[in-house]
């Protein structure tokens, strides 16, 4: 879903983002490739055709249960982790992509289950699933709210271009009154969230404006990180302005759990959003493939 069609169909959403938790948007933010890319590096810090994990074949295809998963490393420093998705795993099976459950609390299983029974996996029972989905992470959160807590929730059916206005106007509904509830409950004060899209099908979107080729990103921050950490927000406010990427993202998150303050954006393809990414990073340097880059590719040396 690209930056524009996010605002039209989300609008709730994006305005309770923007206003209600100040979250800052990264409208150069690119993908690095088609269907699950932008996932899959956010979570390892690589696309598929890099990650060498021991994959092991099935007749309907392979688990992913070794990739480096960023839930791993919060699952190590103690945080409770969910992965929940209301459609068939975003790496793209049917039964999923993990042989062995990969985060402490695992919503699919449960949803495969549903299918079966009521033959249908827009819905459990009379509830639909991206509601289901919601529920889930709601009680989830409101469980663990003393607790470290990691979270990645996706809902693939913002993703669907022949939905109708009714359909993403009970989505909206949905996710923003999602993070109403985290507000409420005072589960955002020491809370960071990230709100991005996938994929963007320019074939179904159209468009050639950066807004409607490039993928939808924004962070909500704590409110004491201004006052403790206003370095961070500077860089923020800068790096919004720049090229950045699922990699940085990854990078980012990674950074929550290691905070490094004195240490200065790279040129390389993973550079923490914490930091001032350099201004005259290209999108080969930052690991944007060509295809996807909406600014300099390269950087060619002076003659």
């Amino acid at each position: 879903m690209s930056q524009s069609r996010f605002k039209t169909n989300l609008p709730l959403t994006h305005r309770f983002l923007a206003q209600g938790l100040r979250a800052r948007e990264f409208p150069k933010y690119h993908m690095v490739g088609k269907t699950s890319a932008a996932m899959t590096a956010a979570m390892t810090g690589e696309v598929e055709s890099e990650l060498e994990a021991d994959i092991e074949k099935q007749h309907f295809g392979y688990y992913k249960d070794d990739y480096p998963w960023l839930w791993k490393e919060f699952k190590t420093a103690g945080y409770v982790t969910l992965l929940a998705e209301e459609m068939p795993s975003a790496w793209g099976k049917e039964k999923g992509a993990f042989r062995n459950q990969p985060t402490d609390h695992y919503l699919r299983p449960l949803l495969v289950q549903a299918k079966k029974t009521f033959g249908n996996e827009a819905c459990v029972g009379s509830t639909p699933a991206h509601q289901a989905t919601l529920d889930y992470t709601r009680d989830f959160t409101d469980k663990y709210h003393d607790g470290l807590m990691f979270v990645l929730t996706s809902i693939h059916e913002t993703s669907r271009t022949q939905r109708s206005a009714a359909d993403f106007a009970a989505i909206d509904s949905d996710i923003s009154s999602l993070l109403k509830f985290w507000q409420h409950k005072q589960l955002l004060q020491n809370s960071i969230v990230v709100v991005f899209s996938d994929l963007v099908d320019v074939a179904t979107e159209g468009g050639t404006e950066d807004d409607t080729v490039l993928p939808f990103m924004s962070i909500a921050l704590p409110p004491r990180i201004n006052d403790q950490y206003p370095d961070i927000m500077a860089n923020f406010k800068v790096n919004q302005n720049r090229s950045s990427s699922p990699y940085d993202l990854h990078q980012t998150l990674l950074e929550v759990l290691d905070f490094k303050p004195r240490q200065k954006g790279q040129y390389s393809r993973e550079s923490s959003l914490f930091h001032e990414i350099p201004a005259d990073r290209s999108c080969q340097q930052a690991g944007i493939p060509k295809e996807h880059c909406r600014g300099k590719y390269t950087v060619h040396p002076e003659i």
